[in-house]
């Protein structure tokens, strides 16, 4: 007879942290994991490349991974695939989310460490190489096991990916990257991660009045939303314009279509142009329009045509759906309206600044806007528990 699944949460906390799992002998402690994780950096085991000296700090001889530092690793990995095995489906999302978290964190920490056995004249680990190929076929095993694909489609929406190299050939999203988000729910948080593209190759279009916005006021967050996550909106939006142009010209209103129109437009999204409006904390965010520079490697890419004309992908995507039932409609292939460049909004969340030594009290707690899962702490108290500062995007 199978176990049963204990899950075991801290209800003092709003949403529940689950903190311990518990199958049979199987048991996992998610705080003292956490720690184990958190830490990897600073165990007397790990390797690091040698360092040059400067004429303040002597020179820094490198070493290789120890077998016990390797072990350590590993077993910690193991423990995110037992946790994914046995308790993810029985978890909440919240606890989730933190788990993948710490997949985010082992490719950090991977990331740092002596093996990049494809660059020329590096001291490396002997076991590099094996160990890159290990890590690579254990991030694939956990992405099997999470969406039940053992050989996803290129297409397919990918839960995790790679965010350093690992060969001379693999293909890397950059840091940004949140595992168990899909590429489009990565827009949705501060920053955007996974769209790593740097400040100074974002062409910001139309950009001549956000200088004034600035003024006595400091950047809360930045948001990126892709022109088209808004195409179905700004559909109904002309749909809408039409109907109400319509229906003020059967009633015989006395006012003009122009004034007709324009009072619409000043309640409705507007998909051109930069504009401002007032977010639901009562600050002012400020929409421009943004493309990345087509020659960095972190520019999303759409392709023109038909991605699977011939319908032979075994594991199609909403998207590829989509595109199939257009076919059979006789509808052309979808052409973004900019061409190559890949439009989206760039929308600054943006507070007054209070005067030295005072707290912004009309708007929300600051927490509640940055980046999520950046910072934990130890709740005080008699019982300690990893409690996140960020939860909602």
């Amino acid at each position: 007879m199978e176990p049963p699944v204990i899950l075991i949460a801290d209800w003092s906390e709003v949403p529940p942290i689950t903190l311990i799992y518990i199958k049979g002998k199987h048991e996992l402690h998610l705080e003292s994991l956490y720690t184990a994780i958190k830490s990897l950096s600073t165990h007397p085991g790990r390797g690091f490349s040698s360092i040059c000296g400067t004429p303040t700090q002597p020179d820094r001889p490198g070493h290789a991974c120890s077998g016990v530092f390797l072990n350590h690793f590993w077993n910690l990995f193991a423990c995110i695939i037992d946790y994914v095995a046995d308790f993810a489906i029985h978890d909440n999302a919240v606890t989730q989310s933190v788990w993948f978290h710490l997949v985010d964190v082992l490719q950090v920490e991977a990331s740092k460490l002596p093996h990049e056995f494809w660059t020329p004249g590096l001291r490396i680990c002997t076991h590099a190489r094996v160990f890159m190929l290990e890590f690579e076929q254990s991030l694939q095993l956990f992405c099997h096991m999470v969406t039940g694909i053992k050989v996803p489609s290129p297409s397919m929406d990918k839960l995790i990916r790679p965010t350093f190299p690992m060969g001379d050939n693999l293909v890397f999203c950059g840091s940004g990257w949140k595992t168990g988000l899909k590429p489009w729910q990565q827009f949705l948080y501060n920053e955007s991660p996974g769209f790593d593209v740097p400040e100074a190759d974002r062409v910001l279009v139309e950009d001549d009045g956000f200088s004034r916005y600035l003024e006595g006021k400091e950047i809360v967050k930045r948001q990126h939303v892709p022109l088209g996550a808004l195409a179905i909106v700004h559909k109904h939006t002309e749909r809408s314009r039409n109907i109400a142009k319509r229906l003020a010209l059967d009633r015989g209103e006395e006012r003009d279509e122009e004034t007709i129109l324009e009072e619409f437009d000043q309640h409705a999204l507007k998909i051109s142009g930069s504009f401002s409006y007032p977010s639901l904390h009562g600050r002012t965010a400020y929409v421009q329009h943004m493309y990345p520079g087509p020659l960095h490697n972190g520019t999303p890419i759409r392709y023109s045509g038909y991605a699977d004309p011939s319908n032979i992908d075994e594991h199609p995507d909403l998207y590829l759906l989509d595109e199939c039932v257009g076919d059979h409609k006789g509808h052309d292939a979808f052409m973004h309206p900019y061409g190559d460049e890949f439009h989206m909004w760039t929308v600054t969340t943006l507070r007054e600044q209070a005067p030295p030594g005072e707290a912004d009290a009309s708007a929300a707690p600051l927490g509640d806007l940055t980046d999520m899962f950046d910072d934990w702490t130890y709740k005080e108290g008699e019982t300690k528990s990893y409690v996140p500062k960020v939860i909602n995007p």
